[in-house]
């Protein structure tokens, strides 16, 4: 579930779960593996609030995940710039 503010992004959302569907990762591996691929991050903090919530973490990380297609990348700073959110 995605909150409302999201919306104004739907046919990007369908497409990105389409994605997940399809090539059978999570939407954690996705987004960890897809920070973790730029050569300029080299560490990445995350929150963990039990230790299931670690091991998902970890294994999330260690996933084979293909890179994101042409029609996932946005560059609309409301989207992907989360001080823009409520």
């Amino acid at each position: 579930q995605r909150p409302s503010y999201f919306d104004t992004w739907d046919t990007l959302w369908r497409e990105y779960d389409k994605w997940l569907n399809n090539t059978g990762i999570s939407p954690l591996a996705a987004c960890l593996n897809h920070v973790l691929h730029f050569s300029e991050i080299s560490k990445l903090i995350v929150g963990v609030d039990s230790l299931q919530n670690l091991t998902e973490i970890v294994n999330a990380v260690h996933q084979t995940v293909p890179s994101l297609p042409e029609t996932l990348i946005s560059n609309d700073l409301g989207l992907i710039n989360p001080s823009f959110w409520p």
